[in-house]
């Protein structure tokens, strides 16, 4: 640092950086508000020094419910930061889709289960019709 500079006001490491990312990932997918805040970021991208700049101004007043709340907004405004959040939030919520898929199809396996014992056709039985043509065989003979 050259003589009559001043110290960064927020030195976040990649570490730090990759914290509090992931931070704003869980209380945002937490919320439920995964899908929407993509949308949001990706549009919000071009006007990421302005929204990190009023994050700043609001600070005394968005402080009391988040903490830290100036560096998140140096945090958001560059743009690399941006995308990083915008692919984690991405990836979370391809997950939490694929999780829903996988319970759809269990709980439709499941009432397609229950519905073959209520008329009698279990996985491992025949069907009525073919058990009955089969005592009308042995009866003949």
């Amino acid at each position: 640092m050259a003589e009559g500079e001043l110290p960064p006001l927020f030195d976040i490491t990649p570490e730090k950086r990759d914290q509090m990312i992931e931070d704003l990932v869980q209380r945002i997918t937490k919320a439920g508000m995964g899908t929407p805040a993509i949308l949001f970021l990706s549009g919000y991208k071009p006007l990421g020094r302005l929204g990190g700049n009023a994050l700043h101004i609001f600070s005394p007043f968005l402080g009391v419910f988040i903490p830290n709340i100036d560096a998140y907004g140096y945090l958001l405004q560059d743009p690399v930061n941006l995308e990083i959040l915008i692919d984690r939030l991405e990836e979370i919520e391809d997950e939490r889709v694929r999780q829903q898929r996988a319970l759809r199809e269990e709980r439709r396996a499941r009432a397609r289960e229950r519905r073959l014992r209520a008329t009698g056709r279990g996985p491992d039985r025949e069907s009525p019709e073919d058990a009955g043509g089969e005592r009308e065989d042995q009866e003949q003979r």
